[in-house]
């Protein structure tokens, strides 16, 4: 999921910066953290975020694969909710989980809208 986001920027990139970078003495690395890095910073936030939000609602494949010690906070709210009987307990995760998913949302839409409205 992450490479979906963060391809169409990278492919972006103009090469001439780094290989100017490069020319003024520059090491890979401190190219990669003065030139590449801030340009893709937006995205990489973005990438982060977006899959933040789709691995905090993961189900099936914890509940099936891992040990309770792993489950995801969804498997955690079907387990209180249906096995333990402890819907009081299960609806204060859900109403958590879903404040933390449309937090993070809206936080990936206002970075967006802040680049685009600071693009030429």
């Amino acid at each position: 999921m992450a490479v979906l986001v963060l391809y169409p920027p990278v492919a972006r990139l103009d090469p001439e910066l780094t290989q100017a970078a490069r020319t003024m003495g520059a090491s890979p690395l401190r190219t990669f953290a003065t030139v590449t890095l801030p340009l893709l910073r937006a995205p990489i936030l973005g990438a982060a975020i977006l899959v933040f939000v789709f691995v905090l609602g993961a189900y099936l494949l914890p509940q099936l694969l891992g040990r309770p010690q792993h489950w995801t906070l969804s498997v955690h709210i079907t387990d209180q909710a249906i096995y333990q009987s402890n819907l009081p307990l299960a609806a204060a995760m859900a109403v958590l989980l879903l404040v933390v998913a449309l937090t993070l949302v809206g936080l990936s839409l206002l970075l967006t809208r802040e680049r685009r409205e600071a693009a030429p």
